[in-house]
């Protein structure tokens, strides 16, 4: 059975991690900047 090394399970459990973080961030920054308008809405069509 072939054994992963360290590092290659940390790169790959960063990566992971990465790609649901920035998505969340990327989403508070939009719900931060909608509450900043006012009422008005960032999505055309949407309130």
């Amino acid at each position: 059975m072939k054994t992963v090394s360290p590092s290659i399970r940390s790169s790959v459990m960063l990566f992971f991690l990465l790609g649901f973080i920035l998505p969340a961030q990327a989403i508070q920054h939009k719900l931060d900047f909608e509450t900043g308008l006012g009422g008005w809405s960032a999505i055309k069509g949407t309130s």
